[in-house]
């Protein structure tokens, strides 16, 4: 894993997708960003957001599932955890990667996102435990501003159980 694992995610997100396709969207990558409120009923409204950005054109089924489970949870933790008023989200979806990108910068340096250790009476502690079984990858920028998670999917949309030959998070 690289030194700065948000310095990946950001790679894969400006990466340049090339296709030949007759319509012009397609092969492009595409992206989804907002400033979210502190505000735990916004995260709802985030995740159906995502998943209607997700569904045109053309990511479908496990994939939408796992990205909008995945944006729940990081999302989540900015909203309770943060320190500011505002949680940054972006996400990115690269058909020629067969990629999805989730980040998530809750603007408060110093306070690194960690999986919890939740007994079994706990509701709450196992969202970065979901977030790891979903992505190929995720990981915290140094400062612990942006927690970020990478979702593969096939050129239909299909979730990939692993990132296609040759395609490195």
């Amino acid at each position: 894993m690289p030194p700065d694992t948000v310095e990946t995610a950001r790679l894969l997100v400006s990466e340049p997708a090339t296709t030949n396709s007759r319509n012009s969207w397609e092969g492009q990558v595409r992206r989804y960003v907002a400033e979210v409120l502190k505000e735990p009923r916004l995260v709802g409204e985030q995740r159906r957001a995502v998943a209607s950005f997700l569904r045109y054109p053309g990511v479908s089924g496990e994939a939408i599932d796992s990205a909008v489970l995945a944006v729940s949870e990081l999302l989540s933790n900015g909203v309770l955890y943060g320190g500011a008023d505002a949680v940054d989200l972006s996400v990115a979806h690269n058909p020629a990667l067969g990629t999805v990108i989730i980040t998530v910068d809750d603007r408060t340096p110093g306070i690194r996102a960690e999986p919890g250790r939740p007994d079994g009476d706990a509701e709450g502690g196992r969202g970065l435990l979901l977030v790891g079984v979903l992505a190929e990858e995720w990981g915290v920028s140094r400062d612990g501003c942006v927690t970020w998670c990478v979702i593969a999917c096939a050129p239909g949309g299909e979730r990939y159980g692993r990132l296609p030959d040759g395609v490195q998070p």
